[in-house]
């Protein structure tokens, strides 16, 4: 089957026609572009990756990384509507992940072998066969309140939202953060660096991608600062987040 990569434009949109009749891939990015995703149901062949968009309501054919929200170390979730899918699905094995869940409960003094078996257990799943979905995970995901946790997110997305979408390079429609799995703070005037040395966690995404890429593309994968909104922050580390790149602006 051939496949062909597209560029992105500076709204996170594919910078070309969706075709109706060929089967086209978009990522949900950082769990923001749901108006985009919905107000495109005619594409019947649409594929939404929606790994960085737990909560999206897409009616399209989705699949989904819960470990990106949430502390289990494998598996997820792929809607579909077709009888064709629904037979391979029940057909695969069931997974087994037991083991690959002891880095998230090891006491911090221990975080560098728990590193270590991340980076292991990443390599696990890189090389694994497809699976189900192991019933460990299921139960650890069985406990989770979506709800409260969704929550969460966006209050705290709203937050630096309303503080910092004067200086954040990226369109964003507050209203289509349903669940976002970060707030992505596009700037040149700003270094990943510097919240990393002042401990705030930021990824940095799209490391190696290659160089066929537009000017927008590699901006964003230089400058984008995402920053974390999960559920184990609450409004008082946001307003530290601020602080902290109000002290770097005038730095």
């Amino acid at each position: 089957m051939r496949s062909s990569f597209y560029h992105i434009n500076d709204n996170l949109e594919p910078d070309c026609e969706i075709p109706k009749d060929e089967y086209f891939v978009y990522v949900n990015y950082f769990g923001i572009k749901d108006s985009f995703v919905n107000g495109s149901e005619e594409k019947k062949k649409l594929i939404i990756d929606c790994c960085q968009a737990f909560y999206s309501t897409s009616n399209h054919m989705s699949f989904y990384s819960p470990r990106k929200f949430f502390p289990v170390a494998d598996g997820g979730y792929l809607k579909f509507d077709s009888e064709k899918f629904k037979n391979k699905y029940e057909k695969l094995p069931l997974g087994e992940s037991c083991e690959s869940h002891d880095f998230f409960y090891k006491n911090k003094k221990s975080d560098q072998e728990s590193y270590s078996k991340y980076k292991h257990n990443e390599i696990n799943i890189e090389n694994s066969e497809v699976k189900k979905m192991s019933v460990a995970t299921q139960s650890l995901l069985d406990l989770v309140d979506f709800e409260k946790l969704r929550q969460a997110r966006v209050e705290n997305f709203a937050y630096l939202h309303d503080k910092l979408g004067c200086l954040n390079e990226l369109k964003i429609n507050i209203q289509s953060a349903l669940g976002p799995m970060v707030y992505p703070l596009l700037t040149s005037n700003l270094s990943r660096e510097d919240f990393i040395k002042n401990k705030v966690f930021v990824a940095h995404y799209w490391k190696n991608i290659g160089s066929n890429l537009n000017n927008f593309e590699k901006y964003l994968s230089k400058n984008l600062i995402p920053l974390p909104i999960d559920h184990r922050y609450g409004i008082k580390h946001m307003k530290k987040i601020v602080d902290l790149i109000n002290s770097l602006k005038v730095g």
